[in-house]
């Protein structure tokens, strides 16, 4: 079927370019001419002319070279074009592909592709109408303490006006333009200059359906925005778990203070604060789920995140000052950072869900029914779980309203939260991992669930 990389033709046209120049400002793509809409394969006439055509076309017209072949046996020519460095346009419009559609790039698409042209990123660019005047003075002094406590820089350095404090972080161009970054980290309100650049915290109750508890809209510099957040997690969002080593009181938070820094830092770092989104932490009971549009480099997959990486910060002048401030270590280390934080809780490690577009994170709470997991040496039966294992020992497995039913309690949502755990220790699986939500969920018990309950 034609999608985001794929197009039919069933016979070339110069008009067909937007879709080739489309391909090269996106993910790359591949056009087959000599096909109809609907994949019938009916070639061209003369494929040796027509190839000669197209790649004239296209190298004189868009100044890129895609590979173009053709089928001797079906006399269909393919084309392949691969991602370019750099923005591609067609008669001074840039195309780019959603779906298997293909637009003139505006707004905020546009502003990503001369980025991508100018070889800076969306924050580093400047922005009209504001000078240092509209700067926070205490967010600027904020960051002195902060990199003087650190000492990655000098005292000399510090000393100076804020605009020359501004310059030399290439915050602030020789005219006094500010950048989108300097916006983003000084300025005492810089949602009310770029939309989505607060981050939204919110408690949630259930999991098919949940329900918002209470939640909040935290706004600021994003210079302090990290302590900020930690801060209304820790006192407002979390239950800390009292317990006793000899005569002393030990307190353990839901979530390790190391991994939940390093994720908010990791999401407010690397967000694409173009998109107009916010960050969104959601909580529940036994998790926390913290979601960024940032994504990872197009050449990278997640594979090569969770293996030692190079730093390739989304906003580099951010991170450039979160690094002088002393937050981060700049050596690409965040992931691991997230995962030693849960080295003591190896049962519950940090999940990631990413992709090019988004990033999110999955901390779970440590203290969340402790004590009720069920250990390597004690049969299942003995905690009481075996009959729901038993009951959802079934091919098709089960749905929340037969958990329900079978628990003999009216909500779904508390037939959910009764699974959860067992999904969290192996025991149980949903039938559609990647639609939690889906009308055609259900849940059924694993091989290792299998063998707790021979």
């Amino acid at each position: 079927m034609e999608r985001q990389n794929v197009e039919w033709k069933r016979q070339w046209d110069d008009k067909f370019l937007r879709q080739i120049c489309g391909f090269a400002n996106s993910e790359g793509g591949v056009m087959k001419v000599g096909v109809e809409d609907d994949g019938t394969v009916v070639g061209v006439k003369d494929p040796k002319s027509d190839m000669k055509s197209i790649t004239d076309t296209i190298a004189n017209k868009l100044s890129i070279y895609p590979t173009v072949d053709v089928d001797e046996n079906t006399n269909v020519i393919t084309i392949t074009v691969q991602r370019s460095p750099v923005p591609v346009d067609l008669d001074g419009k840039f195309y780019i592909r959603t779906g298997n559609t293909t637009h003139a790039a505006a707004g905020r698409e546009y502003d990503m592709l001369v980025s991508r042209r100018l070889n800076i990123s969306w924050s580093e660019m400047p922005i009209d109408g504001l000078d240092i005047s509209c700067l926070d003075a205490n967010a600027i002094d904020f960051f002195r303490k902060k990199a003087r406590a650190k000492g990655t820089i000098s005292y000399e350095s510090l000393d100076v006006s804020d605009r020359d404090l501004l310059m030399k972080l290439k915050l602030m161009t020789r005219d006094g333009v500010l950048t989108r970054a300097a916006i983003l980290l000084f300025h005492p309100n810089p949602e009310d200059v770029i939309l989505g650049s607060a981050v939204k915290v919110g408690m949630f109750e259930g999991t098919d359906s949940p329900e918002i508890l209470y939640q909040d809209y935290v706004s600021g510099p994003l210079i302090s925005m990290p302590d900020r957040l930690c801060d209304l997690i820790n006192i407002k969002y979390s239950k800390k778990r009292i317990s006793y080593k000899g005569l002393n009181m030990v307190e353990t938070p839901p979530f390790p203070e190391k991994s939940l820094r390093e994720a908010i830092l990791n999401a407010v770092m690397h967000n694409d604060y173009g998109s107009g989104i916010p960050i969104q932490i959601r909580i529940w009971e036994d998790r926390m789920r913290i979601a960024d549009n940032g994504g990872i480099p197009y050449n990278w997959t997640e594979k090569d995140l969770m293996e030692d990486h190079e730093s390739v910060p989304v906003n580099p002048s951010l991170a450039n000052v979160f690094f002088l401030a002393g937050f981060v270590e700049g050596w690409g280390r965040g992931i691991q950072r997230i995962m030693d934080g849960y080295r003591d809780h190896p049962d519950k490690p940090p999940t990631f869900k990413v992709s090019h577009q988004s990033f999110t994170v999955i901390l779970r709470n440590v203290n969340y029914r402790l004590g009720d997991d069920i250990p390597e040496d004690v049969p299942v039966a003995e905690t009481g779980t075996v009959p729901l294992l038993r009951f959802l020992d079934h091919p098709e497995g089960r749905s929340s309203r037969e958990i329900a039913e079978f628990l003999g309690v009216a909500s779904t949502n508390v037939a959910t939260r009764k699974i959860t755990p067992l999904i969290d220790r192996g025991l149980v699986e949903r039938t559609v991992p990647d639609a939690i939500r889906s009308k055609n969920q259900r849940y059924r018990i694993t091989c290792l669930g299998g063998r707790k309950i021979q």
